[in-house]
């Protein structure tokens, strides 16, 4: 399939045969984890039911947002650092180690705390949350990611982490059989993330970076100083993606909640393709605009045409077998998402456009846009999600959702990059393929 695809795109046997071995380990965990999230996600949802499982998604949720923050947005800068400064890994590692670990310390508080605040000691929600919280202190092993990142050892990152999930995911299974209660589902949330910096950190004794790991307080301003519009960038996409839960939850309950948490377990599947191959196809764009400006331009409205086609495709096959998706899956128990799946699915289109307006904006070195149209979003979600889903319930929420991504993906283009809403538009009766 990826041979399929690549086609379209690289011109040389030499090329292709390089790119199909760089991203062959991340399509196997990806696989295997869609797998995985489609077979004990599902039976996990059966297991818990509607009232449970809609508290385990929204406890895991919200930490997402905690996550993000104790990340620091320092993904991007610490690779670009490591291959530019290799010399001095050893200092920026453990700087970056130091200053995560910190941070999911003070975020896991922080998090527990304001769960007490919103919905008080009387719903369980704060002790979920604080069991499934310890991930945020585990997930500083994640820095080891970036040395083997830089490195392009992509295998070295895939197998420690896609076995800790695989562990834990058997362990799920037990826990299903043996009837344990929620509490321990969210326990396994932080034991993945412990077992996969174990395994992480086992893997990197064997290819070290040769020095012992120190913290640099110069070196930690640096990169702090470099990476706060990747974490505010970061955090605003949360939100606007991420809004409607909270809504739910504070006005529907945790039963409604369980059922658009199952809608959009569903749903958001579809953008792991595009994500994929955005990091595959991202470099030969790059090398085109290089090279010649008409050859670029080709290859760009190749991308955005195929990217919306399959989009599309896929939008339309999940709505006409959504009830046999939901039924088997998760049960009659939640054939209620089946009409919230329909809607939530067709974001998929406008996602697909956004990950594929990427290619232009870093290409053209336009990264302000995405700091725009990602405000624009947080608003959108925000009032359209205060004004439509205390008045009209759950199914409101997924409309809320399809309209954003309307507004940020495509219709906010008309004013911040006309060039690039012309792009899309052409991309949609124009035959580049």
């Amino acid at each position: 399939m990826i041979n399929y695809i690549l086609k379209y795109f690289v011109s040389t046997s030499s090329r292709k045969s390089l790119i199909i071995k760089n991203v062959s380990w991340l399509t196997i965990d990806q696989v295997i984890r869609v797998l995985l999230s489609i077979i004990v996600g599902s039976w996990t949802a059966r297991y818990l039911g509607k009232s449970d499982f809609g508290q385990l998604s929204f406890a895991l949720s919200y930490l997402t947002m905690f996550q993000i923050i104790s990340g620091l947005g320092l993904e991007s800068i610490a690779v670009r650092e490591l291959v530019v400064e290799r010399d001095s890994a050893a200092k920026l590692l453990g700087t970056i180690f130091f200053l995560r670990l910190l941070a999911g310390i003070i975020n896991l508080f922080i998090s527990v705390l304001l769960a007490v605040f919103i919905y008080g000691l009387s719903d369980n929600i704060y002790l979920i949350i604080g069991i499934a919280g310890a991930s945020l202190i585990f997930q500083s092993f994640s820095t080891i990611e970036l040395w083997f990142q830089s490195n392009n050892k992509s295998f070295k990152i895939v197998l420690p982490k896609l076995t800790a999930t695989l562990v834990t995911s058997t362990v799920k299974i037990y826990f299903i059989i043996n009837k344990f209660s929620i509490y321990h589902f969210a326990l396994l949330f932080s034991v993945e993330f412990l077992l996969s910096g174990c395994f992480l950190f086992l893997s990197y004794l064997k290819y070290t970076v040769g020095q012992r790991w120190r913290f640099d307080l110069g070196k930690a301003k640096a990169l702090l100083k470099d990476s706060w519009p990747f974490l505010i960038s970061s955090l605003s996409i949360y939100l606007y993606t991420r809004l409607d839960v909270f809504m739910i939850k504070k006005y529907c309950g945790a039963n409604e909640l369980g059922l658009y948490s199952a809608a959009i377990t569903i749903s958001s599947i579809l953008p792991i393709l595009p994500l994929m191959l955005f990091s595959v196809i991202n470099p030969i764009i790059a090398s085109k605009k290089h090279e010649n400006e008409e050859s670029y331009q080709l290859y760009l409205h190749k991308a955005f045409q195929f990217f919306t086609y399959v989009g599309v495709l896929l939008s339309f096959f999940i709505y006409l077998f959504a009830s046999y998706f939901v039924h088997y899956l998760y049960g009659d128990e939640f054939l209620d998402s089946v009409p919230l799946l329909r809607i939530h699915v067709f974001t998929n289109i406008f996602i697909y456009s956004g990950i594929a307006q990427n290619f232009w904006i870093i290409n053209e070195n336009k990264g302000k846009i995405n700091l725009y149209k990602t405000a624009v979003g947080v608003i959108a979600s925000f009032f359209l999600g205060m004004i439509l889903i205390p008045r009209f319930g759950v199914l409101s929420a997924a409309y809320c959702a399809l309209l954003v991504q309307l507004i940020s993906s495509m219709l906010i283009n008309v004013i911040v990059a006309p060039e690039l809403f012309k792009l899309q538009i052409s991309s949609l009766y124009k035959n580049y393929l």
